[in-house]
């Protein structure tokens, strides 16, 4: 693979943030969807804060220490428990392999905390084990502030003026990273997952719900040639971004992370709201259902066939490994085996999500906690 092309592999999967700011986008417009309810006095909570909270934690736990448990099981057995992994902007841009570094007991211990308790996004120096599993801890803050956040986003009088000064204030800190030409694990850690800075994306989330109300957006769906121009759109403003990122400076990163990948996150959530499902609605359902699930477990799943596989399993994760990939000889062997990864991921996410998952969040959700008594019906 030549030199262009290895930069233009590598740009691709620097923006692989995109999905996860559309999930929070559609994070916070669908959870608007399923609980906001409106009064006479305006929108409130369907239901009580307890009982959002009890429900929300029922979900994300039992897979999420599931995957910990493979994680610091994989990790005990192969030596690397004390290990952690940094990274600045070329690590980000997957221009360098990560670095990886060995802690001491306290810091181990106080890692260890952290990921028991979903507080290892607002650590930006560095990350272990579950890499991926920063999202779901940025998640629970997003539960915790719900209750509270989208009763007032959705009562503002102007939603449309709203959203677009919380995209303002969301740009500024990587408009002003990139101007200052700054480096580092603190910064690109503090943009990449910070819980205070991706908040505008769930926030934007849950006003696009006012706003397609508003605007009477889901009074028909999208046809076919209003979907193909639509993600025909969208493939040009990401191809745009895939060039940027592999000519452009690194800094631009910061830009891209933190502001001009937004408006593509929100079509697509307008788009998928719009969109007439084309293959059976019950597998849709579970397939839905699953989705917490595929993202928890992906990351243990890989670990996993790397063992199992080697070094020719090691490229079943090759795009986040190291940038030596896509420049390997047996590059189709990889493709294949990547193919296998993401097919052993769904079908073992949707087993253990429905055998394992669900029922434990069942029995979560009928106990009552002291510290989450009910509130009231509706909460403002």
């Amino acid at each position: 693979m030549s030199n262009m092309a290895t930069k233009f592999y590598w740009g691709a999967e620097s923006i692989g943030s995109f999905a996860t700011s559309t999930f929070f986008v559609l994070s916070g417009f669908v959870l608007t969807n399923a609980y906001a309810v409106l009064t006479p006095t305006g929108y409130g909570l369907r239901g009580s804060r307890a009982e959002f909270i009890r429900n929300r934690i029922s979900i994300i736990y039992p897979i999420y220490l599931l995957s910990l448990a493979i994680f610091l099981a994989i990790a005990a057995g192969n030596g690397t428990l004390f290990v952690v992994r940094t990274g600045a902007l070329n690590q980000y841009l997957g221009r360098l392999p990560w670095d990886s570094h060995s802690t001491s007991t306290g810091l181990f211990s106080l890692n260890l905390g952290m990921n028991l308790t979903l507080l290892q996004a607002w650590n930006p120096y560095f990350l272990s084990w579950n890499l991926a599993a920063w999202s779901l801890s940025t998640l629970l803050f997003f539960y915790a502030l719900f209750p509270w956040l989208m009763p007032r986003l959705l009562n503002s009088k102007k939603p449309l003026t709203l959203a677009l000064l919380i995209f303002a204030l969301y740009c500024f800190p990587g408009v002003l990273l990139s101007v200052v030409k700054v480096d580092g694990a603190l910064f690109t850690g503090i943009i990449h997952r910070n819980p205070l800075l991706r908040l505008p994306e769930f926030m934007i989330g849950i006003l696009l719900y006012r706003i397609c109300s508003e605007f009477a957006l889901f009074a028909r769906a999208f046809d076919t040639k209003v979907l193909i121009a639509s993600f025909v759109g969208l493939g040009a403003y990401l191809g745009f971004a895939v060039w940027l990122t592999a000519t452009g400076e690194p800094y631009l990163w910061y830009v891209l992370h933190n502001g001009l990948l937004l408006p593509a996150s929100v079509f697509v959530v307008i788009v998928a709201s719009h969109s007439q499902p084309t293959f059976s609605p019950a597998w849709g359902k579970r397939l839905g259902n699953t989705a917490l699930s595929i993202f928890a477990l992906h990351g243990p799943i890989g670990a996993l066939l790397r063992l199992i596989f080697g070094s020719v399993g090691h490229a079943t994760t090759c795009a986040s490994i190291g940038p030596s990939c896509p420049g390997s000889a047996s590059f189709g062997k990889h493709l294949f085996l990547f193919s296998f990864y993401v097919v052993t991921v769904v079908v073992a996410s949707l087993f253990v999500q429905e055998k394992v998952v669900a029922p434990i969040a069942t029995a979560l959700r009928k106990r009552r906690v002291g510290w989450l008594a009910p509130v009231s019906e509706v909460a403002r």
